[in-house]
């Protein structure tokens, strides 16, 4: 299995478990899971995420190649930005669904993609190169896996950005931001997987083999959210947050077969259907002209007991009318909570549904993105 720089520090204190080929820490002896979800929910967390994929596409033509590969309009993403969208397939399906940074620098673009797919993504992005290069031998354009040779960190919270504004390193939400932290530089992005304010930085320059620069941020982050009781957070907790928030996680929610559309996905500014051509537009067109057969809903059980499991069925009237993608104890509403696709007519906010657990069915109601009270948690929430 893969390491990131910071497997050493993060054996000594955690559960260990393999993701996506990553030994990566569920949670740590010390905090646990819930503690570690209600940190970023109340305060601040901070994750290891090195094992996303991270890309350097850079050239004259770098711009013009990912508006052909990938469903939004890149042209339209200001510098010392980043955007969410998809790569998809020739049917419509996700490959991947990234997050874009472009920064100040002429034709310089940084890409995040899901772990799991790193290998993937790589592959089609030179597949489509070579495609593109048939018909402009003088494309300029530089592609680079810089997964091995960086790591990235995501702080996350509603004190996150006082622990980052105190080094100098806070971007605004979905801004990008070059910076130094103690020499080191970083790549920061107000983005995030936790429904809450924050930043996920990225730094090169460090691997598993030299990882003092790893270790050095991870420490730096740390001492400064102190006074915030930062707490280092696992995986376990890294799920709950992204499922009340609403978050799709790739094989789950989202696959090759799975269109925007049918997620839920398919807004203007992730899906550019205005653009003269990407890969997946004659599909998208064609399965908008369609009657939709599954959407994605957000679900809460109308009581405590047995939580709702990927793979679970969902039944309304005594018929199956759907699936979970996603379902666990959600932290923030006490209760067990998932996500599922279901016929479009019980997808509606409110609808009763059965889910069925060890053959019996419990009662839970449809409910809207995020899960959790918007008032009082999430980057949207009320302050005084």
């Amino acid at each position: 299995m893969l390491r990131t720089p910071l497997f050493e520090w993060h054996n000594e204190r955690a559960k260990m478990i393999e993701f996506a080929g990553w030994e990566m820490p569920l949670w740590y002896n010390e905090t646990g899971l819930i503690a570690e979800h209600e940190a970023v929910r109340n305060s601040c967390g901070i994750f290891d995420i090195s094992h996303m994929g991270r890309f350097f596409v850079q050239g004259k033509d770098a711009e013009s190649f990912l508006n052909l590969i990938v469903c939004r309009d890149i042209s339209r993403l200001d510098k010392n930005r980043a955007g969410y969208t998809f790569f998809l397939n020739e049917e419509g399906g996700i490959r991947d669904d990234v997050v874009i940074l472009k920064e100040e620098r002429e034709d310089w673009f940084f890409i995040v993609c899901n772990g799991i797919n790193r290998e993937k993504i790589l592959q089609w992005l030179e597949i489509f190169r070579k495609f593109v290069f048939n018909y402009y031998p003088d494309l300029g354009l530089e592609i680079k896996d810089l997964t091995m040779s960086s790591a990235m960190y995501a702080v996350q919270g509603p004190n996150s950005l006082k622990i980052l504004e105190n080094i100098g390193v806070a971007p605004p939400r979905w801004g990008v931001k070059i910076s130094e932290i103690s020499g080191v530089e970083a790549i920061c992005s107000g983005t995030g997987y936790t429904g809450e304010v924050g930043a996920e930085i990225i730094f090169l320059g460090t691997s598993v083999e030299e990882n003092e620069n790893a270790l050095m941020v991870w420490n730096i982050l740390l001492e400064e959210g102190d006074e915030f009781d930062i707490k280092p957070c696992g995986f376990g907790a890294r799920d709950t947050l992204r499922l009340e928030a609403g978050l799709s996680l790739y094989g789950n929610e989202i696959d090759e077969i799975t269109t925007p559309i049918e997620a839920r996905l398919d807004v203007p500014v992730f899906v550019s259907m205005d653009k003269e051509w990407f890969v997946g537009k004659e599909a998208l067109e064609r399965k908008k002209g369609e009657p939709l057969q599954r959407t994605r809903i957000g679900f809460i059980m109308e009581k405590k007991g047995p939580n709702p499991r990927h793979g679970h069925k969902i039944k309304k009237d005594e018929k199956v009318v759907g699936e979970v993608t996603s379902g666990m104890f959600a932290p923030t509403v006490k209760r067990g909570a998932g996500m599922a696709y279901v016929k479009p007519k019980y997808a509606e906010e409110g609808t009763e549904i059965d889910v069925i657990i060890r053959e019996k069915g419990y009662a839970a109601k449809v409910s809207k993105f995020p899960l959790f009270d918007e008032t009082r948690f999430g980057w949207r929430r009320k302050t005084s």
